[in-house]
């Protein structure tokens, strides 16, 4: 198999926006309060899905998928972002 692959870091189970932005917010040290807003809070170009969760369906059928669980790599990029 080749191309192009869309990767994504793994996870058990999906992960919502409020969750992926409360954990950014508390791996950065940041002690504001997310609040969770209606789906017509934000103005939008476009509309969203409602669910954006990915798999890696070609490299597990190549048993390639090596990524890391997303919030290891959530925490690692933030390190490194904040040296």
């Amino acid at each position: 198999m080749k191309g192009v692959f869309n990767c994504a870091n793994n996870s058990k189970n999906p992960v919502s926006r409020m969750e992926y932005v409360e954990s950014i917010i508390n791996l950065s040290n940041n002690k504001n309060k997310v609040i969770p807003s209606g789906d017509n809070y934000f103005k939008r170009n476009v509309k969203a899905p409602i669910n954006e969760s990915c798999v890696n369906l070609n490299l597990n059928k190549m048993n390639l998928n090596k990524m890391k669980d997303w919030k290891v790599s959530l925490e690692g990029y933030l390190k490194k972002k904040g040296e």
